[in-house]
Parts: structure tokens; sequence; C-alpha cells
């Protein structure tokens, strides 16, 4: 059985502009400000820089914004947070056409507990015990729940394409032919 690692979470600093294609404060700012959900799909598409293909991505992002808006103690900062957690899951999970389930499902885990308790530099409290347990339950309730459709969706399709060469064998000797036999006629 092949053991996928899991890599370790990393604290989720906040900054006004962000250059990994994540969400940035501003942009959070401009989402959740967003009136309608077409609206704030439309702002997500241009602040991660969304292609056609990333709809399914898109859909999960505006079902994780109104849910953080449903949340009264998910502020802006953990909205990026919590907006971070989900691409950063997504990308570990199309990383490899196997099943990583559990591996994605423990990194999951070991970031929220690393956003929740304050232990610097190892850990940030940025999110409470309430949060943390929202954001695990809507996790495994959304994401968790259609893992396979991410993982359908988005990896690449891997190909084997063998090819053999075979060397000639070598002649064997052949074994003595017999003589032929006399038919037993005499004349």
């Amino acid at each position: 059985m092949m053991q996928v690692l899991t890599p370790l979470p990393k604290i989720v600093l906040s900054s006004v502009r962000d250059t990994t294609g994540s969400l940035s404060l501003v942009a959070a700012e401009k989402v959740l400000l967003a009136s309608s959900l077409g609206d704030v799909r439309e702002t997500l598409k241009q602040s991660i820089e969304a292609t056609q293909e990333d709809g399914i991505l898109l859909d999960m992002l505006v079902n994780l914004v109104d849910f953080c808006r449903k949340q009264p103690s998910i502020t802006t900062e953990k909205t990026v947070a919590i907006a971070f957690l989900f691409l950063d899951i997504h990308k570990l999970t199309i990383s490899t056409p196997y099943n990583n389930y559990d591996a994605v499902f423990e990194y999951f885990k070991k970031w929220i507990d690393c956003h929740n308790v304050h232990r610097p530099p190892w850990s940030e409290g940025l999110l409470s015990l309430a949060d943390s347990e929202a954001i695990l339950h809507y996790g495994l309730f959304t994401f968790f729940r259609h893992f396979n459709l991410h993982k359908y969706a988005y990896t690449t399709e891997n190909s084997l394409t063998l090819n053999f060469t075979v060397e000639e064998l070598p002649e064997l000797p052949r074994a003595p032919t017999p003589p032929p036999e006399d038919s037993g006629t005499a004349n």
C-alpha cells in the first residue's frame, strides 16, 4: 500500500495584497459586501483569477462565503483564512490521482488545530473553539462529502504507455531426425 505524506499546515497571515492566487483582505471585504450570491461569484472569479474550468471551485467558495456570512463570530480575517484552507485542501486533493482522502482530512484537522491555539510560532489563535467546530462540520458535510467529485473533475488523466522490445531468441540445436523407416517390402 502506498503511503501518502501529509504536508504540515502553514499559519495563515492575511495581507492586504495576496500574490498566491488566494483571497486577499481587500477582495474578501468586497466579497462580503456583495449583495447577492451572483455578485459574490463574480467578485470571487475576479479575485482568484478563475478560469472557465473552475466552476466547481467557484461554487465551493461561494458556498463557503455564504457559510461565513451566516456565522456571527467569523470576521473578514477569519473568512480569508478559511478560504485559504479550502483552496489549500483542494490543491492537496488534486495533487495526485491516487486516493489521498485520509491525508487531506488529516491536513484539514491539523490546520484547524494550528489556528485554534495561540502558541507562536507553531500556531496562531485565530479561531475560537465554536468556529473550529463549525468549520469542521462544514468541511465534513460539503468538501469531504464531495471529495471524489473534486478528484474526478480536477485530477489530470494518467495514461501508461508500455513498449516491449523482444530480442531475437537464439536458435536451439535441433534434435537429430531419425532415419526413415523401411516399409518392409522386399523385391
